[in-house]
């Protein structure tokens, strides 16, 4: 007589695994921005958004759609993509500071303002050599 019932996996049974992993959890750009770090975390974050083709966004190069036009769901969420890699690189402290500024852009020059300390480092090497 054969037992209709399902099997039970057996100890020994491999469990499957899935991975979930959101597209901004493939971003690590390595570095965290703390208050010493800017010109090394800002070349590094530049390099990073630019390979993964959205550096328009930083540039603000993207005119923002109206909230009717089809383009917008797409742009908004692009838009959020690039501003939480900005902000996930960041220490919390600075984070605190940048979290509610609208635009990516303007995260990018607020940033740049406020660490940015005029000094063109490569320049400066190149003189030392």
């Amino acid at each position: 007589m054969t037992d209709n019932k399902p099997e039970s996996p057996t100890p020994m049974s491999p469990t499957p695994v899935i991975h979930v992993q959101s597209e901004n959890a493939g971003f690590k750009s390595g570095i965290i921005l703390n208050e010493m770090n800017y010109d090394v975390w800002s070349q590094i974050m530049e390099m990073h958004i630019a390979g993964c083709e959205k550096f328009e966004y930083i540039m603000g190069k993207t005119p923002q759609p109206t909230e009717t036009d089809a383009s917008y769901a797409k742009w908004y969420a692009e838009k959020q993509k690039v501003k939480g890699w900005l902000l996930t690189s960041m220490s919390p402290e600075i984070m605190k500071r940048y979290l509610r500024i609208r635009t990516t852009r303007e995260i990018w020059n607020a940033l740049a303002k406020a660490f940015y300390d005029g000094s063109n480092e490569a320049q400066i090497f190149a003189l030392n050599q």
